[in-house]
């Protein structure tokens, strides 16, 4: 491996509690404000910044040394990687701090957030995974909506998309690195879907917890994955193959109720809706035969 630049262990006397991990290839574009964003808010040493970086070729190496130098939180790596999953595991591997969040370098927290953070997980019991409110923003900044995932145990998230928000960012989750030693690492096969996979995994485990502030900005870039892989149609498969595959971990009646309201809502609600005005004496029949054929499938 590469040989780390930085070290917030032994730079301060504070010892980092918390480690953001940051993967990023070819980012010169964001990364000095993903390094200010997070610096903003770690005076005290309890944060560090470990990048994560897959032997960029457009200057984000040497944006991050000339940063590095000014910022003695900030370290990074700079390597070939097998993707964003390898980039993360390395990254839990040489993290600092026993409580981990993912920042990606196009995306940022709101202020205060990281001492807020740092509060909340001095009253929770380890392994603790927290989860609060992302704003999801356009490419020109502004504001699409707010990401709010109230509903976090397993059988509520694996309803699907259509009816339950899971976490889209981890801007707005931190949790405890230990988690890992419980759920294993980030799944290096999964390009789209590995923090879906995560988030599952952890949920079966431990109880996730929401807290209703707004902690991150996620940021719809046209390189951000989220839209490469919606406009080449390679994340909604994996995405539904995450789902179909915990789906199986529910208890056998809760399982096959889920799969079934879960088909039931992959229908545009547009038409469900209108279906339902139009033809009420229809709807629960048709909702019956449909949960019916899923439940002789399973």
């Amino acid at each position: 491996m590469t040989q780390a630049h930085g070290s917030s262990r032994n730079r301060g006397k504070a010892t980092p509690r918390l480690t953001i991990l940051t993967p990023v290839f070819n980012g010169r574009r964001y990364v000095r404000r993903c390094v200010e964003n997070v610096a903003e808010q770690c005076r005290d040493g309890t944060v560090e910044h470990l990048v994560l970086d897959a032997a960029s070729t457009d200057g984000t190496v040497e944006r991050l040394a000339a940063l590095a130098r000014r910022w003695p939180h900030l370290r990074f790596v700079s390597e070939p990687d097998r993707g964003q999953s390898h980039a993360l595991n390395k990254g839990i591997n040489l993290a600092a701090g026993s409580i981990l969040g993912i920042l990606n370098v196009d995306d940022y927290y709101e202020p205060g957030v990281l001492p807020r953070v740092l509060s909340l997980f001095d009253h929770s019991s380890e392994p603790a995974f927290l989860v609060g409110n992302c704003n999801i923003r356009r490419d020109d900044g502004s504001l699409w909506f707010v990401n709010r995932p109230r509903r976090l145990r397993p059988w509520q998230l694996l309803l699907g998309t259509e009816l339950v928000k899971f976490p889209l960012n981890p801007s707005a989750y931190f949790y405890h690195r230990s988690l890992h030693d419980l759920v294993g690492p980030y799944d290096e096969n999964e390009h789209y879907a590995m923090d879906l996979d995560f988030i599952l995994r952890a949920a079966f485990r431990i109880g996730l917890r929401y807290i209703d502030e707004t902690w991150g900005n996620f940021c719809l870039s046209p390189a951000c994955k989220t839209v490469t892989g919606g406009s080449s149609g390679l994340a909604i498969p994996q995405r539904e193959a995450v789902y179909a595959r915990h789906r199986m971990l529910l208890p056998g009646g809760q399982r096959h109720v889920v799969k079934g309201i879960a088909a039931v809502s992959r229908s545009k609600p547009v038409d469900i809706a209108r279906f339902v005005v139009q033809r009420p004496d229809l709807a629960w029949g048709r909702l019956l035969v449909r949960l019916r054929n899923v439940v002789r499938r399973s």
